[in-house]
């Protein structure tokens, strides 16, 4: 153990010693020779732009890698149903109250519109109808050519 020791004090003297004589060398050639001395800083400077200070606002843009949600959510419920045939406002545009949104396919709406017009001239000629059978019925009623219960019937 005593001989291990003296071996690494042996060994970090010789590398001080060493250190001390390269050290020394380099001192002595940088003193006696003054021609391989490094050259002025200022030889080696570079040419630096210069501007003025312009002061303006940068829009900051954030990148997520990850799902966002809208801060508020608006849900759309038509009044009526039927197929979209244009979209007059472009999705996340401002709107205000009356503005005209979607234009909704109208010929479902005409066919039931002409379909209740039908239905009312069929009511009104069912109508006209029944008035008359009432009115003819009466008058026989009223000459006796018409039993009154079948009268009533009618």
């Amino acid at each position: 153990m005593r001989n291990w020791k003296i071996g690494l004090a042996a060994t970090a003297a010789v590398a001080v010693i060493a250190t001390t004589v390269v050290v020394l060398r380099k001192d002595t050639a940088l003193i006696g020779n003054t021609a391989g001395a490094s050259p002025n800083p200022a030889a080696f400077a570079m040419p630096v732009p210069v501007t003025k200070i312009i002061k303006k606002t940068i829009p900051i843009y954030l990148d997520y890698s990850a799902r966002t949600e809208s801060i508020r959510n608006i849900a759309l419920q038509a009044k009526v149903s039927g197929y979209i045939l244009k979209q007059h406002v472009a999705d996340g545009t401002d709107v205000k109250e009356g503005d005209l949104l979607y234009t909704i396919d109208p010929r479902d709406f005409q066919a039931a519109l002409d379909q209740a017009k039908a239905k009312v001239q069929s009511d009104v000629a069912a109508l006209d109808y029944a008035r008359g059978n009432r009115d003819r019925g009466s008058s026989l009623a009223k000459s006796g050519f018409l039993a009154k219960d079948t009268f009533e019937q009618r």
